[in-house]
Formats: C-alpha cells, structure tokens, sequence
C-alpha cells in the first residue's frame, strides 16, 4: 500500500504525492498495463518516427524557402538528391563561402513577380528563374504528400500533438542565414510551449496518482466477512431456515436486533412486519450475510450460514426490491438481466406469476417492446411487476420481497399473492410489507418491535391477543387508512 495511506487505514487527504509514491503507483499498474505493452510501443516509436520526419522536412524546407527560391542560391548535393534535381542546380564546392545576397537584388523586389526578376547572377552562385521554378515545384510536391501522411497519420497516431523540442539538427544547412533562425526560432517557440504543457502535465499526473492511491486503498481492503475453510456449497432443496437467539447491531453499543428466533420452512410465506427502524431489513440483510451476527446463529439444513460458501449461498437468494431499476432495452431483457441465460419460456413463466404477461402481450411488440429510459413508459404498478418477474425468473429457493405490491391495486395484488404461494410451495418466501393486505396472506407473522420479535403466528391469532401488538399496529393502520378516505 503506498504512504499516502494513513495510519488509521483511510486514504490521506494531501493533494500531492512525492515522485517517490508516483513511481510506487506506477509499479502497481504493470499488472494491468502489461498486455498493452507492445501497442504502447508500437505508438511511442510511430509517433516519434512521424515527428522526426516531419521536423527535418521542416528544417529543410525552412533552408530551401528563405535561401534556395527567394534568394536563388543553388542548392547543396543532399536537397538536389532529395528533390530529384540534376546536377546543374548544385552549387559548387568552391563557392560555399559566399553569400548569395551581394549577387541577388535586394530581397523586397522578391516577392513582386519574383519569377519575372532579371537580375545579374553567377551562375556557380545561384539559380536562373528556370531552376528556381522547378525547385519551387518539386518542393511543394514534396510537402504535399508530407502534409497528408501527416495529417492522415498523425491524427490516428496520437490525439494530440507531441514536440521533438531541444532536438534541432541543422539538416541541410551549410552556414548561419535566414533559413537556419527561423527553423531555430519556430523550434524554441515549441520547446516553450511543450514546457508550458509540461507543468500542466504534471498536474494531470498528481490528479491521476490521488485517484490511483485511492483506487488502490479500495482494492487493498480485505473482507470483513469470507468464507471457511470448510465452507460447503447451500443445501439443496432447502427444507427451512432457522434464527437462533440472533442479535446484531451496526454499533456494538447500540444494538438492532437481539433475541431473535424465528423458523421458516419450504412452502410458506413469512411476513416480517414493523415501525420503521424495527430491524425488518437488517434481519434479511443478514441472511445474504452481508453482516455477521454479533451473537446466536443463522442455520439453513441445519448447517451453519457462516459454513456455506458466501457465492452459493447468495447464487440461491433472490431480491425484490421497491425500488426497481429498468433499463432501455427490451421487456424480455429487463427481466433476464439478473439471469443472462433464461430462456423466452421461463421469461414468460416468471411474466404470468407477477401478472405482468397480460400488459406485456398489449404493447406494440410484446417482449421484444423496448422500453423508455428507466422504464419511463411504464405505471409504477407496472415498473413493480417487471421487478417481481425479475426475482422469479432466477428460480432460487429462497425469495425476499420487499414492499412488493406496495404500487398494486388490490385486485392485482392479491392475484400476484396467490400466484407466489403457488410458486413457492418448494421454496421460503420472505416479505417487508406494511400493507395489511400482503401480511393477511402471509403463512405466518413476524412482528418487530425495538430489534425483538414481539409476537408471530398468522393474522387471525395474533389478532385475537385482545392487547396484542401487532393488533395495536393493524388498528392504527385502518384508521390511517380510513383517515384518507374521502368524505
């Protein structure tokens, strides 16, 4: 782990890291960078390659411009061989040292119709106006096809420029002139500006060893809960589901839940029902074991939860939830996201126990109907029922429903209620409900007060306990209920 992690194990809040934790950092990426390293480097020496060719053709023509066309000094025996010229556009060796301005016009008249200048030249010196036209030819064909594998290559190389700054060959020039101060000053000119995103860089790179340190620090944690040693995959079929003297509590100090026994066999429906902050969730929260009990025991078959493979295990749980999540693809693939492999029978079968195949069937192409965003075009009571199928089609033996009519008329509820009871005759269904007609269906009754169950059995007992609580709790229901009746 690198230094920027604190002692207390939370990732330091500094907004810079040493060179010395950058290089740590870097080293923790080979891993994920290693099989991208040959087309890392194919790409560093494609775009070094392009940049060096560019910049000497740069340099060149820099050379060729100012002293060979504008001036008409004949060229040296590397351009004429470049440029495919015959030796008459050469100049020749003894004459390397003077200056082609004292045999030229003075450099204004240049640019006025220079092709059409007569001028007295030595012809050892420089170019008539033929050789000058030529050279100006074959140069910007030269540079045009230069310009479009640049172009074409460079931007498919890299998606942003890099500089060959400080490396300044004079190629192609026999002495300081015109030429040779622009190619200088136009390279100084980007060695400062790749200095300038140098320091920008730089930031970038602060930015992205912060986000790697933490990246690494959520990496480097360790599960507070895994398996054992001789943890065995979940018993099939399952037969029931025991609490022993359960207690949990997120702060030891203050717990959730404690003393909680309750027995849940194949084929029924358990309604765990509760005031909020009762436990109701946590209680299923900790039979995907997604916390440990701080005392008692989970049992499943007999066999301990914490002795069953937490993969398997949660592979056999399925999960729905009020608030449901659909996606903009098709009605068969929202309901298949949590089982990639089910087929259109078993998608349509899970459909018709959550009373959804009905509505499906009317829309414009059934199934294969695409949805709006988050299922926009859908009721909530309809967005509910996907998410339903969405937990049958997985075909666990153990279901966990919460709040799951909570958008349902009641005829439709109770017509999803019967399908799941005849669903789930092999299988233990558990529902979060505060609706009194979900719980009335309900096999049996686990009511949660303060982390206890205070009472359980089916509707019809519990609320024949003259000053019972969970009576207490339907009471108080009813006249809710009835409160928002309208006059």
């Amino acid at each position: 782990m690198s230094e920027a992690i604190s002692a207390t194990g939370a990732p330091d809040e500094r907004s810079t890291l040493s060179l010395r934790e950058l290089g740590r950092l870097v080293l923790r990426t080979w891993p994920y960078m290693r099989p991208q390293l040959p087309h890392l480097v194919a790409w560093i020496v494609a775009r070094y390659a392009l940049e060096l060719v560019f910049l000497v053709a740069t340099l060149i023509a820099f050379d060729l411009f100012n002293n060979k066309i504008l001036l008409g000094e004949k060229l040296q025996h590397d351009q004429a061989a470049l440029l495919q010229l015959d030796e008459s556009h050469v100049r020749a060796p003894d004459t390397l040292g003077v200056d082609a301005e004292e045999e030229a016009v003075p450099r204004d008249a240049l640019f006025d119709d220079a092709d059409d200048v007569e001028r007295p030249l030595d012809p050892a010196v420089t170019m008539n106006t033929e050789q000058r036209r030529v050279v100006r030819n074959r140069l910007g064909a030269v540079f045009a096809i230069a310009a479009i594998l640049f172009f074409l290559l460079g931007p498919t190389i890299a998606e942003t420029p890099t500089f060959l700054a400080g490396a300044v060959p004079l190629v192609g020039f026999s002495v300081w002139n015109l030429g040779t101060f622009q190619a200088a000053n136009s390279r100084n000119g980007e060695f400062v500006e790749a200095g300038s995103e140098l320091i920008g860089m730089w930031g970038v790179i602060q930015d992205m060893g912060v986000g790697l340190d933490r990246a690494f620090f959520l990496l480097d944690l360790k599960p507070d809960i895994v398996d054992a040693d001789d943890a065995v995959p979940l018993p099939a079929p399952i037969r029931e589901i025991r609490f022993e003297r359960v207690a949990f509590g997120y702060d030891p100090a203050r717990p959730v839940l404690s003393g909680i026994d309750l027995k849940a066999e194949a084929g029924t429906i358990t309604a765990i029902v509760g005031g909020n902050g009762s436990g109701k969730s946590t209680l299923m929260s900790l039979l995907l074991r997604l916390y440990d009990p701080d005392a008692g025991t989970i049992r499943i078959d007999g066999v301990p939860l914490a002795g069953i493979r937490m993969e398997s295990l949660r592979a056999g749980v399925a999960i729905a939830l009020q608030q449901n999540t659909l996606f903009a693809t098709t009605v068969a693939d929202n309901i298949a996201y949590a089982k990639a492999d089910a087929s259109r029978q078993a998608i349509e079968s899970a459909a018709r126990v959550a009373c959804a195949d009905a509505f499906i069937r009317e829309m414009a192409q059934g199934y294969d109907t695409k949805l709006g965003e988050r299922g926009g075009k859908l009721s909530s009571g309809q967005r509910q029922r996907l998410s339903i199928a969405r937990a049958i089609v997985r075909d666990t033996p153990i279901l966990i429903l919460d709040e799951p009519t909570a958008s349902l008329d009641a005829e439709t509820e109770h017509a999803v209620l019967e399908n799941l009871s005849d669903w789930g005759r092999e299988r233990i269904v558990f529902l979060i409900t505060h609706r009194l007609s979900t719980i009335r269906n309900a096999d049996q009754i686990a009511f949660l007060e303060d982390g206890e169950i205070r009472e359980l059995g089916d509707h019809e007992s519990l609320m024949s306990i003259p000053d019972g609580r969970y009576r207490r709790y339907v009471n108080a229901e009813v006249q809710i209920d009835a409160s928002d009746l309208p006059e």
